[in-house]
């Protein structure tokens, strides 16, 4: 068995206001849960569009998901495996419905996770329920349930790492900033157990763990 992780590459308390359930809804979006000293913080790592991967690797152990931790019981003790920062792009592949994993296992529901974090306001288009779905592909019936997440500053969204989900409606003239943390295991129970299982493949266009 394994789980197929699509790898999207780019060149460069508090109020949980969406109240959803994680495994049967695929996301969850706590509202307004990092401050703005918080954001500051994040946005030190950010200069002349490039990156300072080590600040912002601080920001992500130190500030980031510690307030996950305080907020949800969803990710304990995380482990992941890589992070991106991007600003007002998006890949071809991610301005379309994709999942950042492909599960093909035997197991309907996957603990891995995708976790986002918002420095400016952003829209996001998701199929609630997707991530059930495994390899089964988006029928128009999925489609025609797909919402608009409308997300602040502050704002962090959880969702299962393979759920169908695309980046809407940015356009170039102002920021938008974004931490994306990818495979993300709540615990290391679940990294142990999971982690063995992902294998990467290359396609004519991306790259697919």
């Amino acid at each position: 068995m394994v789980i197929i992780i699509e790898i999207i590459y780019t060149y460069y308390i508090m109020n949980i206001s969406i109240n959803t359930d994680i495994n049967n809804d695929g996301y969850i979006l706590l509202r307004n849960i990092l401050t703005e000293n918080d954001l500051e913080y994040g946005l030190s790592s950010i200069v002349d569009n490039k990156v300072d991967y080590f600040i912002m690797k601080q920001y992500i152990d130190n500030v980031f998901f510690p307030k996950i931790k305080k907020t949800s019981n969803i990710i304990t003790d995380p482990h992941y495996v890589k992070f991106r920062v991007s600003n007002n792009n998006n890949s071809t592949d991610a301005s379309i419905f994709h999942g950042d994993i492909y599960n093909n296992t035997n197991s309907e529901l996957l603990p891995i996770y995708t976790c986002l974090c918002y420095f400016d306001d952003a829209q996001m288009e998701i199929i609630p329920g997707s991530h059930k779905y495994n390899n089964m592909g988006s029928s128009i019936e999925s489609y025609n349930k797909k919402i608009i997440l409308h997300i602040k500053h502050g704002d962090i969204l959880i969702f299962h790492a393979n759920i169908h989900h695309r980046g809407i409606n940015f356009n170039k003239k102002g920021n938008r900033r974004l931490l994306q943390v990818f495979e993300v295991f709540p615990d290391k129970k679940t990294y142990d157990e999971h982690f063995s299982k992902l294998i990467i493949v290359k396609t004519s266009d991306t790259f697919l763990m």
